[in-house]
């Protein structure tokens, strides 16, 4: 059985997943899973990581390895990745990152600038440190997005641009390396269980 992420098999692949304690992320682990693969979930919880290895256990049979980590933390992402995978990652996959709503006029300050630091930064600071440790067959994949307009979330939307141009860079950066972005539209999950 093969992935979108690659054409190859990925029984007994390494693969890092960052976000992966709910929603998209969880979704994907638990088919990653199902085809063997050597999965490490990562995300800022312990709790919600244990709930969801559970989760990926009675659904799969398959057991995980969950890590915590803060992807708005360059030093956590650098300890993370300089400590993890002696023998190198196959794949790396990030689905962490905070959304936020509001144009330039009226959105929450605060909140904006975390929907960019951890839409854009965290995922810059995963590709600069975990992206020397996937093996010259693996990938990188980030999240970016295609829901709102900007209007709408000004900051999420310009964090998604920048994604795009980050996957750029590292895709002749980390050459052979494959990179890419997933932009997903608004999906039942979670994250938009707010929305009417």
């Amino acid at each position: 059985m093969t992935t979108l992420l690659t054409n190859q098999p990925l029984a007994n692949q390494t693969i890092v997943l960052i976000g992966a304690s709910s929603g998209i992320g969880l979704a994907v682990a638990q088919l990653l899973a199902q085809q063997g693969a050597t999965l490490t979930i990562a995300s800022r919880t312990q709790i919600k990581l244990d709930k969801a290895a559970q989760a990926i256990a009675q659904e799969t049979g398959q057991t995980v390895t969950t890590r915590t980590i803060d992807t708005l933390s360059e030093s956590a992402v650098k300890d993370f990745f300089e400590h993890y995978a002696v023998g190198g990652i196959d794949h790396v996959i990030n689905f962490a990152g905070d959304s936020m709503g509001g144009g330039v006029l009226d959105s929450d300050l605060p909140t904006a600038q975390n929907a960019m630091n951890s839409k854009f930064w965290g995922q810059f600071y995963v590709g600069r440190y975990g992206g020397p440790k996937i093996k010259s067959t693996g990938s990188l994949t980030f999240t970016g997005g295609s829901g709102p307009q900007p209007h709408q979330a000004i900051a999420t939307i310009a964090a998604n641009a920048g994604v795009s141009l980050l996957a750029e860079s590292l895709a002749k950066e980390l050459a052979p390396v494959r990179v890419n972005v997933i932009a997903p539209y608004y999906v039942d999950s979670p994250m938009w269980s707010g929305m009417e």
